[in-house]
């Protein structure tokens, strides 16, 4: 079973930012900060972090972005 202490609780914040932690990490993660509510603004920090494509912006001329090798 996975523990998120005070010692490793920044590792599974980054995890949980980088969509990278499991469902059983997840729990354990949001368990802890239930228990620990003034790190909520630490993890809503690490969650800003992160980056969503605009899958929306299409470069049409994406081919003209390669060069030939010498």
């Amino acid at each position: 079973m996975m523990m998120v202490t005070l010692d490793n609780y920044e590792e599974y914040m980054l995890l949980e930012a980088d969509g990278e932690l499991d469902e059983a990490g997840r729990a354990a993660l949001y368990a802890f900060l239930e228990q620990h509510p003034g790190l909520k603004k630490e993890m809503d920090a690490y969650m800003s972090t992160r980056l969503v494509p605009d899958t929306n912006m299409v470069f049409e001329h994406k081919e003209s972005l390669l060069k030939d090798e010498p």
